[in-house]
């Protein structure tokens, strides 16, 4: 399918533009018919904490004027390392935020197998994950058949899973390959289900026992599969601080998938920061034409993540090893067309309109520009955010009874389903209106009783 249903026509055609650099790449040409929307932001900072602080500064004024989430949001870097000046300014900005794991481990194929069985637990629209575990451990589900199911999928314009949901009305497959199926969709539902019940930790155990893979691993006593079976270990061990750290309240299975490892994830607003030449593309690329390609994947997978709003950012200088040292515009950046970019850099100059703004709410010019101009006035850069903090009025409550309405400090308005553990591990299981379910620590856990909801 090249129909994005999600992003504006904008931020879909400029993703065409990215990627057709590329030599080795699937041809076709993605198309959107949703709003043309406002043009690709590309901002330019005088160093990395300027860009940290104005992206902080734009969320909270995006957040403010279209009435967003802070969920709606998302800030992607390359590497690691970049992450904690924006947890300082986020943190100045009272701007509650998950950072998500690194990528090298969760590029492991081990690993990537059983994160793949929970993207698809979480969401059964994820046809990258179904085909990767569909015959992962192997269980007489062959090439042939999937090629025949993908086949009569994209002929009768049906998701893959439904096919397997109605398998016993197919008729192109035999019956050896329909009960290999009718095993892998009991597996399935038998793991969806269990999934609702536990936390993060215990489903995942329970992924790699019941499929097989825990054995598989086991089996290979080779130095490699030694290497992948430790991996196992360190993702079980990851996991499971994941859900006893002290500031996690939701330790879902759902909570704990990263970025990385979920590509089908997607945010209303991108801000794709640290666009610079070493960094994005990573130094260690910039001298294989193979390597730089991939780097351009990456660049148009996080582009393609933003529905409505993308912010591309770089900096003339970045503090690296203990010093400023130069920085320079991405060559990325350079080959994004001008005609769906808009740039905000050290010359100001104000368009009409060029945010998608209520017309009753649209600002006198564009405040990506008058940030900027802000910041550059305060010392050490230290921007004043002002945000209203109710944060008191939610306390952490064990006198819960099953169907009360509660208010979450971050989730809003849920009811609460299921509670069970003893203290101080108690857990309640919370239906939130526009989270979904959530199961959260009563220890951490920040809310009010709610009696008019």
């Amino acid at each position: 399918m090249e129909r994005n249903y999600r992003s504006t026509q904008n931020i879909v055609n400029l993703s065409n533009e990215i990627i057709k650099k590329n030599r080795i790449k699937i041809k076709k040409k993605v198309f959107s018919k949703n709003e043309i929307g406002s043009k690709i932001k590309v901002v330019k900072c005088f160093n990395d904490g300027e860009e940290a602080n104005l992206t902080v500064a734009n969320i909270l004024e995006i957040k403010n004027l279209e009435k967003f989430n802070y969920s709606d949001f998302a800030i992607l870097y390359r590497t690691n390392a970049q992450s904690r000046i924006f947890e300082e300014a986020l943190r100045k900005g009272k701007i509650p935020y998950k950072i998500f794991g690194g990528l090298s481990f969760y590029q492991r194929k081990e690993i990537k197998d059983i994160i793949a069985y929970c993207r698809f637990l979480v969401n059964k629209k994820d046809t990258e994950a179904l085909l990767r575990i569909i015959n992962y451990p192997k269980r007489a589900i062959g090439d042939t058949t999937v090629n025949k199911i993908i086949a009569f999928s994209n002929s009768k314009n049906i998701s893959i899973w439904k096919i397997i949901f109605n398998i016993e009305k197919i008729n192109f497959l035999n019956s050896r390959a329909k009960n290999s199926i009718k095993i892998f969709y009991k597996l399935i539902e038998l793991l969806t289900i269990e999934s609702k019940k536990k936390d993060a930790y215990e489903i995942i155990k329970l992924i790699v026992s019941k499929t097989g893979i825990l054995n598989e691993l086991k089996k290979n006593t080779t130095i490699e599969g030694i290497s992948r079976y430790e991996n196992l270990e360190e993702l079980l061990s990851a996991i499971k601080n994941f859900t006893m750290d002290e500031d996690e309240e939701d330790i879902s299975l759902s909570s704990f998938l990263t970025v990385h490892a979920s590509k089908g994830l997607e945010f209303k607003n991108i801000f794709l920061v640290g666009m610079e030449e070493n960094l994005f593309p990573s130094g260690m690329s910039i001298s294989s034409q193979s390597k730089i390609e991939e780097e351009r994947r990456l660049f148009y997978v996080g582009v393609t993540r933003a529905e409505k709003n993308l912010i591309i950012s770089y900096t003339n200088l970045r503090y690296r090893f203990g010093e400023f040292m130069d920085a320079k515009k991405s060559r990325f950046i350079d080959e994004m067309n001008s005609r769906f970019i808009y740039f905000v850099g050290e010359k100001v100059e104000v368009e009409k309109n060029i945010y998608n703004f209520p017309k009753n709410k649209r600002p006198k010019k564009d405040f990506f520009q008058e940030k900027l101009q802000n910041l550059r006035k305060i010392t050490n850069d230290k921007p004043e955010f002002k945000i209203e903090d109710n944060s008191s009025e939610f306390k952490t409550n064990y006198n819960l009874v099953i169907g009360q309405n509660i208010e979450h400090q971050r989730f809003g308005f849920g009811k609460i389903i299921n509670l069970e553990g003893v203290l101080p591990n108690k857990r309640a299981k919370i239906l939130f209106k526009k989270f979904g379910e959530k199961i959260l620590l009563l220890k951490f856990a920040k809310f009010r009783i709610n009696n008019l909801n």
